[in-house]
């Protein structure tokens, strides 16, 4: 169930339902870099440990609609338990209207669920920012409350996750390896609102932890 045989290039192979077939060059690449993963792994052993970063997948990019199922056959081959993204999963496009962004964050979310028991997500300059005025782009802002729930709600199903105040910023605990990672939010800036509804503060151009951040990583 869910799978299926097929034959290519005279031989068997079973491959999920959705799961692409990567183009020749990452199926040539593709083994060859993973049994360096490997040699490292097994040089290393017990006192090493593994995870995989993406980053700026601007969906949708035919590179970033890849990106997650060569990172699914990287982390299964190699038994790796994290995959983090940076970041800037929605297209530079001015999108504008909200509408557009949240159909953009729901096709960017079936786009990660090749991996989504493994993710560990954070926000981008470009995520959740939209609309053009006059000359400036990117003048509205999705309330940090909304990208919550297309960026970081669907980390809790990876692990035991600690949220700061804010619900940008969290760390999970890879126990096994003594490992903490920490995840932080560099366009964590005040949700403020000009008169016409424009937003004061533009996450595209201002970068700021703010203090929940900072207090989560102090304790």
């Amino acid at each position: 169930e869910g799978k299926i045989i097929q034959v290519v290039d005279g031989t068997w192979q079973v491959r999920v339902l959705g799961d692409p077939k990567l183009p020749d060059y990452w199926e040539e690449y593709l083994p060859g870099k993973i049994a360096e993963i490997k040699a490292v792994q097994d040089e290393c052993g017990h006192k090493c440990f593994s995870f995989i970063v993406m980053s700026d997948l601007h969906y949708p990019l035919n590179i970033s609609k890849l990106t997650p199922w060569i990172a699914k056959r990287i982390a299964e081959a190699c038994d790796i338990k994290f995959i983090i993204c940076l970041g800037n999963t929605q297209s530079k496009e001015a999108y504008e209207t909200k509408e557009q962004v949240l159909e953009e964050n729901e096709l960017v979310k079936e786009m990660l669920s090749p991996i989504a028991d493994r993710l560990l997500r954070t926000q981008g300059n470009y995520d959740g920012n939209y609309g053009v005025l006059g000359s400036s782009y990117y003048v509205y802002r999705i309330p940090p409350q909304e990208m919550f729930n297309y960026i970081y709600r669907g980390v809790g199903f990876v692990g035991d996750v600690h949220f700061d105040k804010s619900g940008n910023g969290y760390y999970v605990d890879d126990t096994a390896n003594n490992v903490r990672y920490i995840m932080l939010n560099t366009q964590n800036t005040p949700y403020v609102l000009n008169i016409n509804d424009t937003q004061k503060f533009s996450n595209v151009d201002n970068f700021r932890f703010g203090q929940s951040q900072y207090d989560m990583v102090v304790e």
